[in-house]
């Protein structure tokens, strides 16, 4: 038995596709601790999972901002925002915690999100091996030349703050990173130099508990998903007035996740909730409007439906940029979003074979790869090394 330790921020994009992989490393025999925001891990791990939790006052201090923020930054101001003022204070935040953890339940692998750097830097200064968990493709891209400098650059303070030698993303694991994704999908960009393992998404052991009334779902319609995430969800209300001018009365069915009380009277022909049970519902639908946020692209994707995406903030022009050049789907700009325009592009993937046919590719290409029980084949095949208890392993950070 191999002892797992997964680490990861308070986000359910990034917490989501280690659920299956958790899940199967269980069933395969293994030991699996999460690291983490218990409030955000166990409705999503459920509630037998092993969670050793982090300070939850700091990191509700940390999200607050988050939430608030993501409604306003876009462009590259929301990547110099999410490092700043989200990455960067949680890894100084939760460091000292993180290694104690790490000291006391002696994981012989952890597995860390990329962007709980805390992981990755304690294991490096207790000299415990550690792989990455790649959920966005756009994290190991070379995409944004001045923004991929100016994170190389603050990474890098960031490594000298605590001690560490400088490498050029020490987000990225000299060992393995797991990618959520495959190369049919994020295309020919140049990558950061690490070695890089595509899974393709992790759906196998997802469930959202979220009420749904499935017997509205009319098989006459085809059926589109409009959804703008979580962290999205209360951007801008003009979107969810816009998406009902659009397509109210027309024949698709909607189904939209909205705050609770924004579409105040949804025409006929839609479902509006502020959540539903997207993986679940996958296999009902015919397209899917979007923000491009990694997971809920790949999880369309998986299933072979065309996308139109609106990128705001983020990896999310990158995803977009993939999604188009992969000829899947369509990309509209989010604040300039109108409603004929918007009624055009829904049509034209639910009618013209080329983006479905296109979506199928890339479906296929996730299916190859294997998902979660691939990815676990490839944890379980690493050469484990069971770490020494040196001095300096025990030694715990005062940052």
């Amino acid at each position: 038995m191999t002892r797992y330790m997964f680490i990861v921020p308070p986000l359910t994009g990034h917490i989501n596709p280690l659920v299956s992989v958790a899940a199967e490393l269980e069933s395969r025999g293994h030991e699996v601790m999460w690291l983490g925001y218990r409030k955000m891990i166990e409705p999503l791990a459920g509630p037998c999972a092993r969670v050793i939790p982090l300070e939850a006052s700091r990191l509700r201090a940390l999200l607050e901002p988050l939430k608030e923020m993501a409604n306003i930054v876009r462009g590259l101001e929301s990547v110099r925002f999410l490092f700043e003022d989200f990455v960067l204070p949680l890894a100084r935040t939760t460091i000292a915690e993180v290694e104690r953890a790490i000291v006391e339940h002696q994981p012989d692998l952890i597995i860390c999100d990329q962007q709980m750097l805390s992981g990755a830097i304690a294991a490096r200064r207790l000299g415990r091996p550690w792989i990455a968990s790649v959920t966005t493709t756009a994290a190991i891209l070379k995409v944004w030349e001045v923004a991929d400098r100016w994170i190389v650059r603050t990474l890098g303070r960031l490594q000298t703050e605590m001690g560490l030698p400088l490498v050029e993303r020490p987000d990225l694991s000299h060992i393995a990173n797991v990618v959520f994704s495959t190369p049919a999908f994020s295309g020919q960009f140049e990558c950061f130099q690490a070695p890089f393992t595509y899974v393709g998404p992790s759906l196998q052991a997802r469930t959202m508990r979220a009420e749904f009334p499935w017997d509205r779902l009319d098989e006459k319609l085809p059926k589109l998903l409009v959804s703008l995430g979580t962290v999205n969800l209360r951007r801008d209300p003009r979107f969810y007035q816009t998406m009902v001018e659009a397509l109210a009365d027309q024949p698709v069915q909607v189904i939209m996740t909205a705050p609770e009380g924004w579409v105040a009277d949804p025409p006929a022909n839609f479902i509006v909730q502020p959540h539903v049970p997207q993986v679940a519902l996958l296999p009902y639908l015919n397209a899917v409007f979007c923000h491009g946020g990694h997971n809920t692209v790949c999880e369309s994707l998986a299933h072979g439906l065309p996308l139109i995406v609106t990128p705001i903030r983020d990896d999310q022009p990158v995803i977009g940029r993939q999604v188009k050049s992969s000829q899947a789907g369509l990309t509209l700009r989010f604040n300039r979003l109108k409603a004929e325009q918007v009624r055009e592009s829904v049509f034209r993937v639910l009618n013209e074979k080329s983006f479905r046919i296109a979506a199928e590719r890339i479906a296929a290409s996730f299916a190859a790869a294997g998902g979660a029980p691939q990815a676990v084949d490839f944890l379980t095949a690493l050469p484990m090394r069971k770490p020494a208890k040196t001095r300096r392993s025990m030694q715990l950070s005062s940052v």
